[in-house]
């Protein structure tokens, strides 16, 4: 007898996760896939999402500090925690030649991690950047100055990179996008809520505190001004 198409599926997948699942237990090593993550009171036939996930679903909590979790979340911080581990491994070594990789990576962590230093030397390492910005006048200086955050991966007005065609899979574009404001959406500047009204006063208290920190004469009137489309100095 033949099967639905979506419930033929979901058998085809059931029965993958089952040879992963088993090829593990054979070779001894630990399978590919978090079976405690799965929820057996779920049939893979009827909801394999819920079948795979429910037990990770169930039992996750979205940390404090995010506004959203996922396996791929834990897989980076993971990933930054190791790679923190070493560095610090390598920080503690004493065997360390002058000018090797394990001594450039040593003196960046610890530079980096100098905050005493970092507050002392506040906005003064950037100072020669901001003075490119504010010398900008013409679209010409704007478009010059865009190449240049680019080409030293520091950001800028607009966002730039190169992707695969939504319409035509394999041709590969170049994809713009806006890099220079903060809030999400155009709702965001412009809506009357109340909702909207709190995040805007909230959004010009923080352009005022950065704008002190790298100290603008008028850090608030800069604030106000930023997001229409002639730019303050």
């Amino acid at each position: 007898m033949l099967h639905p198409p979506r419930r033929r599926t979901c058998h085809l997948a059931t029965v993958a996760l089952a040879a992963v699942a088993l090829t593990a237990q054979s070779t001894g090593r630990g399978p590919g896939l978090e079976l405690a993550s799965f929820d057996r009171s779920v049939r893979p036939q009827d909801d394999l999402f819920s079948h795979v996930n429910g037990g990770w679903l169930a039992a996750t909590v979205i940390p404090s500090d995010r506004v959203s979790y996922g396996t791929f979340i834990e897989l980076s911080d993971r990933a930054e925690a190791d790679v923190r581990a070493i560095i610090e491994e390598i920080s503690a070594s004493g065997k360390r030649a002058p000018g090797s990789p394990a001594q450039q990576i040593a003196d960046l962590y610890a530079s980096m991690m100098d905050e005493r230093r970092l507050d002392a030397l506040g906005a003064a390492p950037i100072q020669p950047e901001l003075a490119r910005i504010n010398a900008i006048v013409t679209a010409r200086d704007l478009a010059a100055e865009m190449g240049y955050l680019s080409s030293i991966a520091a950001g800028g007005p607009f966002a730039g990179v190169v992707g695969e065609d939504v319409r035509v899979p394999g041709r590969l574009v170049v994809q713009i996008s806006q890099g220079g404001t903060l809030l999400p959406d155009r709702k965001d500047y412009l809506d009357p809520d109340p909702k909207f009204q709190t995040i805007r006063r909230q959004y010009l208290e923080y352009l005022a505190r950065i704008f002190t920190l790298i100290g603008r004469a008028h850090a608030a009137r800069n604030g106000k001004r930023l997001p229409s489309s002639h730019g303050s100095r």
